[in-house]
Order: structure tokens, then C-alpha cells, then sequence
């Protein structure tokens, strides 16, 4: 008799468990990549809460628009923050800028960010360069009128050119001008040009009415240290030499952030 043959049911078999084993892999592998989605997916929410976390941050500094009755500009863009668990609560802090820049680069450099985590109120201005100290005086009232700023004396940085209006404000005082002294509570000039052409007794006003000034300039702004030398001279400016060029602001902005601070908490 023939031998009996099991190779037909072997195969089945075979089969069978190929096709299992083939289904449970598949089965994991779903398993895995849907874990990975979900991961991704959660991922992305936290990705998004963060978003939104970091833009409710930013939503603390507004930016806003006054209407000026000036003839230099008709209306006036800013950004400001304020803080009530400021540890410095009497100081309101505005921000210039020079001919070649705006209000923006105080933002995009992060200065403006550093500072509101610090100060009770920063305002960081689009004032033009050409405004005057009467311009400046009437700006400064607009900001108080509308709530922006309260009725009480500033510090100032100005880089470059925008330095013109608080050097004329000096010149105000010494024509009799009784608005200088409770306006200016300090002066950080950022290798301002507007010194060279003042005169001496201008820039002994500041020191007479005892206004600290911190006078700034860049290692490569060879003109911003000249500026820099009468201030020292004749209105007992303190001077701070940072690493830059001409706008040494934005050039070294966390250094700035930094003397400016410990500056503040000088006054």
C-alpha cells in the first residue's frame, strides 16, 4: 500500500498561521501608529497652548494711537505696559528713537519686553525727530489727559536725533520756563547729537536742577563718545560705554536693558 501523505494539510496550516501572524502584526502596527498620531496630535495642543500662553503674554504691551493738535504730526502710534507689582512704582519710563527708526524696534529688539517685566510703565513713542521741546511738553500732556501716563516727571531715553527736544528743554528752563524740572526725572541720551550744539550753560542746567542723566554710546561710534564728553563735563552725566555702533541700543539690547535698570533703581 502507498504511504499516507499529510502535505496538503501542512500547507494549510502553514497557511493559517502565516495569515495570523500577518493579521496581529498589522493589528500592532495600527496600535503604534495611532499612538504616534495621538502623540503628535497632543503634541500640537500643547504646541498651541503655548501659542496662545506666549500671546496672552505679548497682549500685556497694547499698542495704540492719540490724536495730537500739533503741526509736526496729527497723530501719535505707541506701545506701552503697565504694572502694579513693580517693585520701582514711581517710575514711567518713555521711549524715542532716532531719524532712521520707529517704535517697532524697541519691540523687535526685545528692550520693550525686558523693561515691561521690570518697570511699572513703559511707553515707547513714534514722535518724529523734528519735535521740539514744546512739541515734546505737549505730547507729554496729550499722554496724560488720555490716561496714559500720570502727571508725574519721566525718564527718557532718546537715541540719535530724537535727544534734540530734551536738550531744548534745558534751553526752555534757562529762558525762565518753569516746565523742565518737574518733567524730567532722569535723561539716558544715546549718543545724542543735539549736545554738540549746545552750549555750556544749557547743559549746566541739568546739573543744577540735579536731573541724572546716564549718557550711552557704542565702542565703534566714534562721534557718540564726542557727544558724550560735554555731558559728562558740564552736566555730571554718568557715562556707559557698550559694545556697537551708532545705535548701540540695538546693537547690545540686553546690556542696554541691564545699565538702564540698575540705573533706575539708582534714582
Amino acid at each position: 500500500p502507498k504511504p499516507t501523505t499529510h502535505s496538503k494539510p501542512s500547507t494549510i496550516l502553514i497557511l493559517t498561521i502565516l495569515a495570523i501572524t500577518i493579521t496581529i502584526a498589522s493589528f500592532l502596527l495600527k496600535t503604534k501608529n495611532t499612538t504616534s498620531s495621538n502623540e503628535i496630535i497632543k503634541n500640537k495642543m500643547e504646541q498651541s497652548q503655548d501659542s496662545s500662553s506666549s500671546s496672552t503674554s505679548a497682549s500685556e504691551i497694547i499698542e495704540s494711537k492719540l490724536t495730537l493738535s500739533s503741526s509736526i504730526q496729527s497723530t501719535l502710534d505707541y506701545y506701552q505696559c503697565t504694572s502694579s507689582s513693580s517693585s520701582l512704582p514711581s517710575v514711567q519710563v518713555v521711549l524715542l528713537h532716532g531719524a532712521a527708526f520707529t517704535k517697532q524696534d524697541w519691540f523687535d529688539s526685545g528692550i520693550l519686553q525686558k523693561l515691561c517685566k521690570e518697570l511699572p510703565s513703559v511707553t515707547a513713542l513714534d514722535l518724529t525727530v523734528k519735535a521740539t521741546s514744546q512739541d515734546f511738553v505737549q505730547v507729554y500732556q496729550s499722554l496724560v489727559k488720555e490716561g496714559v501716563l500720570k502727571d508725574e516727571p519721566i525718564v527718557v531715553i532718546s537715541p540719535s536725533a530724537s535727544g534734540k527736544a530734551i536738550v531744548d528743554l534745558a534751553s526752555m528752563f534757562i529762558n525762565s520756563d518753569n516746565t523742565f524740572a518737574p518733567f524730567l526725572k532722569a535723561w539716558v541720551p544715546v549718543a545724542c547729537p543735539a549736545v554738540g550744539d549746545a552750549s555750556q550753560s544749557t547743559l549746566t542746567a541739568f546739573a543744577s536742577l540735579d536731573i541724572p542723566i546716564l549718557a550711552v554710546y557704542g565702542d565703534e561710534d566714534v562721534s557718540g563718545k564726542k557727544r558724550t564728553e560735554p555731558l559728562v563735563t558740564y552736566a555730571k552725566a554718568k557715562e556707559q560705554m557698550l559694545k556697537g555702533r551708532h545705535p548701540v541700543y540695538l546693537d547690545s539690547p540686553m546690556e542696554l536693558v541691564e545699565v538702564f535698570l540698575n540705573f533706575v533703581k539708582s534714582l
